[in-house]
């Protein structure tokens, strides 16, 4: 529903490389947050089974601190990033509206 001006003023393109660029780390963000749960989760309901689990199909060992390290990382950084990624999603967002608004009065 909130794109239904910027299709109808035509100015959708305006924001659609800002999405494609604030996708990977928001992806980045979220892979380390499902990452960090499974840990969690294989700790505290297998705590004396197999350290060894599948995290997108992706074999990690939910008791190395590699797996964690890497998994506050992805949230930590890919978070960072994320966040300077959707205020340049925010200002193409009011550009393509200010323009899409523009186009309806003309």
């Amino acid at each position: 529903m909130m794109h239904r001006p910027l299709i109808r003023g035509g100015t959708l393109g305006k924001v659609i490389p800002s999405y494609l660029v604030a996708i990977v780390p928001t992806l980045a963000l979220l892979i380390g947050l499902m990452l960090g749960i499974e840990c969690i989760v294989h700790h505290t309901m297998n705590a004396t089974e197999d350290p060894n689990i599948k995290a997108f199909g992706i074999p990690f060992n939910a008791a190395s601190p590699l797996t964690w390290g890497i998994a506050a990382i992805l949230i930590v950084g890919g978070g960072f990033v994320a966040r300077m990624t959707w205020k340049r999603v925010a200002v193409a967002w009011d550009d393509a509206l200010t323009a899409a608004r523009a186009k309806e009065m003309a």
